[in-house]
């Protein structure tokens, strides 16, 4: 094994600690979601985001608490989409499983997501 010289180390030891700081980091990964605000009878979007270089990936989330507006569902990509036919504040609890980050695991991530529905439900037909 070749020895490090006295420069070698020190990149070596700024490297261990970058490692270190990054793992402990790592360990509060949270996944928040944008574009939670929306209006009755138009499509929208809201996506997941962490803070994460490269990128992370997980299982599709499940809902584990509350419920998202009627009109709305989860799509592939972990998107809330669709066009919301009801206003209101609706607040649903997701759990991201098995998600990834820069080679970290975890089992379980949850992140409430706040959806704020404007305008006026259209009136049911007689």
């Amino acid at each position: 094994m070749k020895k490090m010289g006295k420069h070698g180390a020190a990149v070596y030891a700024a490297l261990a600690t970058a490692l270190l700081s990054f793992s402990g980091w790592a360990q509060s990964f949270t996944i928040t979601y944008h574009d939670t605000e929306g209006q009755v009878g138009h499509h929208m979007t809201a996506w997941p985001g962490a803070k994460c270089p490269g990128g992370w990936n997980s299982d599709l989330p499940q809902i584990v608490s509350g419920s998202l507006p009627p009109g709305l569902s989860i799509n592939d990509n972990s998107e809330i989409v669709g066009t919301p036919r009801q206003p209101g504040k609706w607040s649903v609890v997701l759990n991201f499983a098995r998600v990834e980050c820069q080679g970290a695991s975890y089992s379980d991530v949850s992140t409430r997501v706040n959806l704020n529905i404007k305008g006026i439900a259209p009136k049911a037909l007689p």
